[in-house]
């Protein structure tokens, strides 16, 4: 079973980097969720008891972006686990609002 990892993060001051910043995430395999701002999905060929190794792995390809790309920071929180993230939203309908799996 491979592990998801959804991460949400905020790229500080990223103005004329937020482009080069996105592609970064993408060469290292995120993919952007639609949709909603900054959440990204990455799957690991690893089980839940190697987590650590998700972190750490995180942690190295944050800090290597901030380095490349110099923001006043880098806020993130990520969820790591089993189940891929669902993609959902409430849409307005002429008849009231909707839930909608995307």
């Amino acid at each position: 079973m491979p592990l998801h990892v959804m991460l949400s993060l905020d790229f500080a001051d990223a103005k004329d980097n937020r482009y080069h910043f996105n592609n970064f995430l993408e060469a290292k395999g995120w993919k952007k969720l639609t949709e909603v701002d900054t959440v990204w999905h990455r799957e690991y060929a690893y089980s839940q008891s190697n987590a650590f190794q998700v972190v750490y792995g995180l942690e190295q390809e944050l800090t290597e972006a901030a380095n490349e790309f110099k923001p006043n920071g880098i806020e993130y929180v990520a969820q790591i686990g089993n189940a891929e993230p669902i993609k959902c939203g409430v849409v307005k309908t002429r008849y009231g609002y909707e839930h909608v799996t995307r």
